[in-house]
């Protein structure tokens, strides 16, 4: 299992990011091992592919920035069943075309 700090580098990003990704809910999944965040490296690499922004991606199909397709779906994993409000909330980030 991979430490924050090694999440980390393997992602290129700063730990500060990584603890910011905890709070939010919106990086790779996370265990807890006594008092530290572990990550197991596929679950890593499945989270990293799903915020391809490439020809084809979620996000480019939606015609959506990566951040907004994140927040979208960070939004989406805590709801059990989608309200109208809930979808309206989802329409309202997706910019005007």
């Amino acid at each position: 299992m991979l430490s924050v700090d090694e999440v980390a580098a393997y992602c290129g990003v700063s730990t500060k990011t990584v603890y910011r990704w905890n709070t939010t809910g919106t990086g790779p999944p996370r265990y807890r091992v006594g008092r530290y965040a572990r990550y197991r490296r596929d679950e890593v690499d499945a989270w990293l592919d799903g915020r391809s922004v490439g020809p084809g991606s979620d996000a480019d199909v939606l015609g959506l920035d990566a951040a907004t397709l994140a927040k979208i779906q960070a939004m989406v994993a805590t709801w059990p069943v989608p309200s109208p409000a809930q979808l309206d909330a989802i329409a309202a980030l997706k910019p005007a075309s």
